[in-house]
């Protein structure tokens, strides 16, 4: 446990030791001053860093800074340290870093609004797992893609069609077939992937789909 006596002006001035095995101390303190905290953002030595990022004291404005770290190690404990706030949680969503937007899905702290976004997350990696780890059905209607097949001759005109599917069809098995319906003529088969079963949203014809 941490010595709670020790002046507040000596730790921040701690934080400028020479030697990094005083700084990584000092970042792993708990609890600590803020103001001697938030001076190890920058540190050089990425152990320093990443011992802030792990600490549960860490304020949620040097963990926002944290977000950027050059080190990966550093950034994913970001997303899982408590002081990880609606802030943080924000900066992690908007993060180009697909993994560390992936991590927050398992972060406890997750509250069911940024769920919903990476619920709409361009990654899917991440919407991949927003799907293993939510029972929400809205959530998990939103996750489906439904998908399309066509089959094509070598005219251009259409064999046939399936579809919709929650799950990408086998196309092996589509390929066989569009064979045998082409008489051996050369095939094109296409899948396209739609948000919605709607007849709108495929611009078909309502016969052609569910609703």
């Amino acid at each position: 446990m941490a010595d709670t006596n020790t002046p507040a002006d000596v730790l921040v001035a701690l934080a400028e030791d020479a030697s990094p095995n005083v700084r990584r101390a000092l970042a792993r303190r708990h609890p600590a001053p803020p103001e001697a905290l938030r001076a190890l953002v920058r540190d050089v030595d990425w152990k320093v860093r990443d011992a802030l990022a792990e600490n549960n004291g860490c304020p949620p404005d040097a963990l926002l800074e944290l977000i950027d770290d050059p080190r990966w190690s550093v950034r994913a404990s970001v997303p899982f340290n408590p002081r990880a706030d609606d802030r943080v949680r924000a900066a992690v969503l908007r993060s180009a870093d697909e993994t560390l937007r992936y991590l927050l899905v398992y972060a406890r702290s997750l509250d069911s609004a940024s769920r919903a976004v990476m619920a709409a997350d361009p990654s899917p990696k991440v919407r991949g797992a927003v799907a293993q780890s939510t029972e929400d059905p809205d959530l998990l209607d939103a996750l489906i893609d439904w998908v399309r097949l066509t089959v094509h001759d070598r005219t251009g005109a259409l064999v046939t069609d399936g579809g919709p599917w929650e799950t990408r069809p086998h196309l092996r098995d589509w390929r066989r077939d569009a064979k045998t319906l082409t008489w051996l003529s050369p095939t094109e088969v296409r899948t396209e992937t739609y948000p919605s079963m709607t007849a709108e949203a495929w611009e078909v014809q309502a016969s052609h789909t569910w609703l």
